[in-house]
């Protein structure tokens, strides 16, 4: 019957609630199993006592474990806008190897980042436009390879720049933001030949109707729109975002609207 069904139902409920709990209270005796190897390794143990009577304070323990006792691990102290980190690899419940990433490592992944053409000259030109840097967080993976993300804003316009960087080198950016779009147009704007085309057709009654960044192919597409055609303005973008090479694309109106515009024009 009906109320069987609920019966068995709301039976089953504090059943799962049950096992989701036994399930959690397990993964919390792991971590802490693995945080004790951790912060028990004597070499480990004597960096954190270091670290503490230098003002770090424990902040986050994070771990990632696979079978027979082993895990990577995670231990991050912070100090003021600082952090240090210790990251490593336990196997058959033991600490394996280790290695301390200090603030002065990560600072030096950021003055590499910066150094970049596909980073910093970004950045310059975007403070150049108006643009200021609120945010530069670094998540790094050792010594030599980090995850980043760059923030920037103008008059609640934002831009943010994400990627990673591995051994000198600034991989997969990512370019994203309500002010990116404005910030390209700032880019485009510094090359004589776009300007020429924009002024020559926002003279003919032609406005901007859109602007695309596209960067699989590292172009940026702006349409400009008139009373019977568009003009698409394709830019092919170096690294750095300053132009490499223009190309204008006529696109007609299709023949059914241009109709209806001959026809509005006569009523």
């Amino acid at each position: 019957t009906l109320s069987q069904k609920r019966q068995r139902s709301s039976g089953a409920m504090p059943q799962d609630m049950s096992s989701i709990k036994r399930e959690i209270s397990n993964l919390r005796k792991q971590d802490e199993k693995f945080r004790k190897i951790v912060e028990n390794d004597r070499s480990i143990k004597e960096r954190i006592q270091r670290l503490i009577k230098e003002g770090y304070k424990r902040a986050d323990f994070r771990i990632n474990p696979g079978g027979n006792m082993s895990a990577d691990f995670s231990l991050r102290f912070d100090r003021g806008n600082g952090s240090d980190i210790i990251r490593g690899r336990i196997e058959n419940g033991k600490v394996k190897s280790y290695e301390e990433i200090t603030p002065e490592d990560m600072d030096e992944m950021k003055k590499a980042i910066m150094k970049s053409s596909r980073i910093g000259d970004i950045v310059n030109s975007a403070k150049n436009s108006g643009f200021s840097l609120e945010k530069f967080d670094i998540s790094p993976e050792n010594k030599n390879s980090a995850q980043f993300s760059i923030s920037m804003k103008r008059e609640g316009r934002e831009i943010s720049i994400e990627g990673s960087y591995e051994n000198g080198t600034v991989k997969n950016r990512h370019l994203s933001g309500n002010g990116l779009n404005d910030f390209l147009l700032d880019r485009l704007n510094e090359n004589t030949q776009f300007r020429k085309l924009r002024t020559s057709l926002e003279m003919k009654g032609y406005n901007i109707t859109s602007v695309k960044y596209n960067p699989e192919k590292n172009r940026v597409d702006v349409v400009f729109q008139g009373k019977n055609s568009e003009r698409d303005i394709v830019a092919q973008m170096n690294d750095d975002l300053t132009v490499k090479k223009i190309t204008v694309k006529k696109k007609s109106q299709p023949w059914y609207l241009i109709l209806l515009l001959l026809v509005l024009a006569h009523l």
